[in-house]
C-alpha cells in the first residue's frame, strides 16, 4: 500500500493518462488503416457497408487533448 493518499491518486492519474495515450494510438492507427483498406476493397469489389459515423472523422487527425492541462 502507499504511504500517502496523494501517491495513490498520483499512481492512478498516470495509470489513466497512459491508457488514453494507448487508445489514441490504436485508433489513430485503425483510421490508417481504414484509408488504405477501403480504397483496395473497392477495387476488389468488395461490397462496403456504410459506417455508423461520418467518413470525414478518418480526414481529420486525432487531435492532442493533453493541451488542456
Amino acid at each position: 500500500m502507499c504511504a500517502l493518499p496523494g501517491a495513490r491518486l498520483e499512481e492512478q492519474g498516470r495509470e489513466l493518462r497512459n491508457q488514453q495515450t494507448s487508445l489514441t494510438q490504436g485508433i489513430t492507427r485503425l483510421r490508417g488503416e481504414l484509408k488504405s483498406l477501403v480504397p483496395r476493397l473497392k477495387e476488389m469489389e468488395v461490397d462496403i457497408p456504410d459506417p455508423d459515423f461520418p467518413l470525414s472523422e478518418l480526414q481529420d487527425d486525432a487531435q492532442p487533448e493533453d493541451e488542456e492541462e
